[in-house]
């Protein structure tokens, strides 16, 4: 989307007074999304090239990228917000919830409704947890871990927005002191 665009370039574009992160840092981060561009640009076009019909040319094989994009969409949108960026964690934090609940969602209205017609929430879960490639009791274990680790990250989230203590990604490094202000 143009927003993702966007901040993947002010992440690689804008640079900021005594800036930690190069651009060779965020191009290092995208590297993957790009050779995985090439692999399934190549692997689709030889196919179609054999058999005029396209295949394999799909995200999900660009998944395993999605880590190194995040992270310079992030730095990106840090610099571009400026001052607001403390707010960023929270933002990404419902962002990532929200996709979540879309692929539910989507999920289990439309690949498990019933071929009858509409069945109940319960008998659909035990259809999905059929289909899982592990036992039950691993999908509904990461459930339940993902979504301690999500109320977790929002609570430490909201305990360093309410003390004060923001990271400030538009900066510097802050943390290492000064040669006038280090101890003797």
């Amino acid at each position: 989307s143009a927003a993702t665009i966007g901040g993947l370039l002010a992440a690689i574009a804008i640079r900021g007074p005594r800036d930690r992160w190069r651009r060779a840092d965020c191009w290092l981060l995208l590297a993957p999304l790009l050779l995985l561009l090439i692999l399934v640009a190549y692997g689709s076009w030889s196919y179609y090239r054999e058999t005029a019909e396209l295949y394999g040319a799909q995200g999900r094989y660009l998944l395993p990228a999605i880590v190194g994009v995040a992270v310079a969409f992030a730095l990106g949108a840090g610099r571009l917000l400026g001052w607001a960026a403390s707010a960023l964690p929270g933002l990404m934090l419902a962002a990532v919830a929200a996709l979540h609940g879309s692929a539910a969602y989507t999920v289990l209205t439309h690949y498990y409704y019933g071929i009858q017609g509409p069945v109940p929430i319960a008998e659909r879960l035990r259809a999905l947890l059929a289909w899982a490639p592990w036992p039950p009791s691993v999908v509904v274990a990461t459930w339940v871990l993902a979504g301690a680790a999500a109320i977790w990250a929002a609570a430490e989230m909201g305990v360093l927005a309410w003390s004060g203590l923001r990271p400030r990604l538009s900066r510097g490094d802050e943390s290492r002191p000064s040669p006038s202000r280090r101890p003797r």
